[in-house]
């Protein structure tokens, strides 16, 4: 196994997520938080890394990375 170097987090603290995933994750068919969860979801939670599906965004907590499998309910 090699080394790769540091990993980028995806978030810094919860308040981070809860504000970038009000706008996507929060709103996404793909997660309803009850019987529907996303996978990606479930990676950056586990392991805090940025997945391949999001792409940068802009500065804004709200819009720091735009997933590529987002579907608006």
């Amino acid at each position: 196994m090699t080394y790769e170097g540091p990993t980028e987090t995806a978030f810094s603290n919860g308040f981070e997520y809860d504000e970038w995933a009000d706008l996507w994750c929060y709103r996404c068919v793909k997660d309803d938080m009850e019987s529907v969860f996303c996978p990606i979801l479930n990676g950056v939670i586990l392991n805090n890394e940025v997945p391949k599906e999001w792409s940068p965004g802009t500065d804004d907590l709200r819009d720091r990375y735009h997933c590529s499998e987002f579907e608006a309910e």
